[in-house]
């Protein structure tokens, strides 16, 4: 773009500056014909001298152009490169989530120590990379994001050894929600839950 338009410009000023050395043209006399008013000459001549300033303004919008130009470039590839080495941010709904415990998709949780996974539609209003959830005592329940603190990739299901690993960097966690194996920085997003009428409140 900033190359097309400073060839239009250019190729303006150029036509400019042809117009500006070429020879008057006087009209012809001849019968009939009238003579150009001394006023009106003047002030072509008058239009004809004031180029320069006009070829001036179109050299200063030159630069204008591109100096526009280059700050538009440079702030596409600070915002193009934004997000790269960070901790991710777990995106997910604003608002709480309520679960009927006699679900079948939470029927794992019957006793204590029992563990679900869930995908992000299972129910309304989950997380986008779905939760686990830990029943940790027969009135208390442990949940967590299944968003990986190292690259955001979904963890998978717990195992039988009670680890979770991430499938895109190997990243392990406990059901506490520690990380058991690096390369993850810190521990999964954890998201306080109660309990009433069977009902398990979450708060995102």
């Amino acid at each position: 773009m900033e190359k097309y338009i400073s060839s239009r410009i250019a190729n303006v000023l150029q036509s400019e500056s042809q117009n500006a050395v070429k020879p008057k043209r006087r009209m012809k006399m001849g019968t009939g014909a009238k003579s150009i008013p001394e006023s009106q000459d003047k002030f072509s001549e008058g239009l004809l001298n004031s180029s320069p300033s006009r070829r001036q303004f179109l050299a200063g919008s030159i630069e204008k152009v591109t100096v526009l130009a280059s700050s538009a470039a440079i702030l596409s590839m600070i915002t193009g490169c934004g997000g790269g080495g960070g901790s991710p941010s777990v995106t997910g709904p604003s608002g709480p989530a309520q679960l009927d415990l006699s679900s079948p998709q939470l029927a794992g949780l019957a006793n204590v120590g029992g563990v679900v996974t869930l995908s992000p539609s299972a129910f309304a209003g989950l997380p986008r990379n779905g939760i686990f959830i830990i029943r940790a005592t027969s009135t208390s329940y442990v949940v967590l994001d299944r968003t990986c603190t190292h690259q955001a990739c979904q963890v998978g299901a717990f195992q039988s050894n009670g680890i979770a690993t991430c499938p895109c960097h190997g990243s392990q966690y406990n059901t506490s929600g520690s990380v058991a194996r690096g390369p993850a920085p810190r521990a999964l997003t954890k998201y306080t839950a109660t309990i009433a009428d069977n009902i398990l409140t979450i708060q995102f």
